[in-house]
């Protein structure tokens, strides 16, 4: 199971939460490949991401418990995301849940 926490931090913030939230959850299925490419595994990974002002993400890292090749992925995932335009940019610290089914 992937789980998006609420606790999702925002800096310069001109793109609204739902929409970044909306944007995040099309792309469920990647975040889960990442999961399943790296090993079945409890994470709470967190994503720093600047999405520039035409939508684009300027600049994507994952920061986790040590897990190189998961962190790799899923910066890799949010670097190709499309988010509304915005006035100006826009930091977000975007923390993902990873559980194993069932726990």
């Amino acid at each position: 199971m992937i789980a998006l926490l609420a606790t999702v931090s925002l800096a310069g913030a001109d793109v609204d939460r739902s929409a970044i939230r909306r944007v995040v959850k099309r792309h469920l299925h990647e975040v889960g490949a990442c999961y399943e490419a790296e090993g079945k595994y409890d994470a709470l990974v967190v994503i720093d991401f600047v999405i520039a002002k035409d939508g684009t993400v300027k600049s994507a890292a994952a920061r986790d418990e040590g897990r190189p090749k998961l962190q790799t992925c899923l910066a890799g995932v949010f670097a190709r995301m499309k988010f509304p335009v915005a006035t100006s940019e826009t930091k977000i610290a975007y923390p993902v849940r990873i559980r194993v089914s069932g726990q």
